[in-house]
């Protein structure tokens, strides 16, 4: 399965847990049709928010969501010891 969606408690927040295109079928538009067909099943089950995590180095993946219309509302950070 290409996609994993979840509901908050609130069932109008979903969240993104999974997703992955293999490598072969990358920047061929997989991605953002996988992308669109999960906000139209969020949509159909009364969800108004889609929310996921990307790592920062994931400069190919933040470029196809920033373009979906995703937008930075959180930033984790780390510090090697």
């Amino acid at each position: 399965m290409p996609i994993t969606l979840r509901p908050m408690p609130d069932g109008r927040s979903w969240w993104v847990y999974d997703i992955e295109i293999a490598p072969e079928h990358r920047r061929r538009g997989h991605g953002a049709a996988t992308m669109r067909a999960a906000e139209h099943e969020v949509r159909s089950r009364g969800g108004v928010e889609l929310a996921l995590n990307v790592f920062g180095f994931n400069t190919g993946a933040i470029a196809l969501y920033e373009e979906l219309g995703f937008a930075v509302t959180s930033q984790h950070m780390a510090k090697a010891l």
